[in-house]
């Protein structure tokens, strides 16, 4: 079996992550990648303080999602401060029609399992 994977931002980081498993586990011993694009994705913080700096940073942010008290609230933790992070630069800005449609699906999530991906998925 021969694949090629994409990943973009956190998506890049699982790719890396499948690829060091193809070669460390044997369960996946099978799988072979012969490429792998990575689109703004890094492969973590070398500089140890801003990693520390960074993983409290995600922790904080953790710590709100697990706060939400209901689904209103986390839609408007997704309108006033998660699309408004720097890498979403902007894009759920617009009140056009997609991008209220990604919001309603985003707003399904469960907000404390969003924030145990941003802990277990922190570069830092």
């Amino acid at each position: 079996k021969y694949c090629a994977i994409v990943g973009y931002s956190l998506g890049g980081r699982i790719a890396l992550e499948i690829c060091r498993l193809t070669v460390n586990d044997v369960r996946y011993s099978t799988v072979k990648i012969y490429a792998v694009v990575l689109v703004s994705s890094g492969i973590g913080i070398e500089d140890e303080m801003q990693r520390k700096l960074r993983y409290q940073s995600d922790n904080e942010l953790a710590l709100k999602l697990e706060s939400m008290a209901s689904r209103s609230d986390f839609l408007q933790f997704l309108i006033n401060v998660w699309y408004q992070m720097p890498m979403w630069s902007g894009a759920f800005s617009n009140k056009d029609g997609d991008s209220n449609v990604v919001l309603q699906r985003r707003s399904e999530n469960d907000p404390k399992l969003m924030a145990k991906a941003v802990r277990v998925f922190s570069p830092g």
